[in-house]
């Protein structure tokens, strides 16, 4: 028996100790397409959302819009015309959805790495604030309520050194 697919690759029977080596030629290519294809989308994404917050854009769908409305009298302002419209309008609102999603989470990374580059560089600074994205919401709030108590205590008492580290007798402070 022989196993045939559709690529274009070699025939190979199936028992063959050579088949392993063919399919996992093929993912790796398979991987290396994905993560060229992802790249190409985030740089994509990247340059339309560059392009999307300028001024002349804004300019550009306003004259769209007016062109839209001066045609009404040509389509009798028709259903159509209205329907024009409102399909253009929901497919470039939904498309940006996404536009804006992957541009906030590109956004987000990039400041979480560098927060947590200037947390690990500061050697003040409480090292254990670098893995919050493992604590759940009970814990976030009460360590944002020590480090507001913080504040209060330095806004009452400005020459008193505080504590870098809040939080050390209730949570481990750990080292990376």
């Amino acid at each position: 028996m022989v196993a045939r697919g559709r690529s274009a690759g070699p025939s190979v029977p199936i028992g063959s100790p050579n088949v392993k080596k063919i399919s996992s030629l093929y993912c790796g290519q398979n991987r290396k397409a994905q993560e060229r294809s992802i790249m190409k989308f985030a740089k994509f994404c990247q340059w339309l959302a560059n392009h999307a917050g300028k001024p002349s854009t804004f300019l550009i769908a306003v004259f769209l819009i007016g062109m839209w409305g001066l045609s009404g009298p040509w389509f009798h302002y028709n259903d159509t015309w209205q329907l024009i419209i409102n399909t253009s309008t929901t497919i470039i609102t939904f498309l940006m959805v996404f536009l804006s999603q992957t541009t906030q989470k590109r956004d987000n990374d990039i400041i979480h790495l560098k927060l947590d580059e200037l947390i690990r560089a500061t050697k003040s600074a409480a090292q254990s604030v670098l893995d919050l994205e493992d604590l759940d919401n009970r814990q976030l709030h009460a360590l944002r309520r020590e480090y507001r108590a913080l504040g209060s205590k330095c806004e009452s008492d400005p020459g008193k050194p505080l504590d870098p580290q809040p939080g050390n007798s209730s949570r481990n402070n750990h080292q990376r």
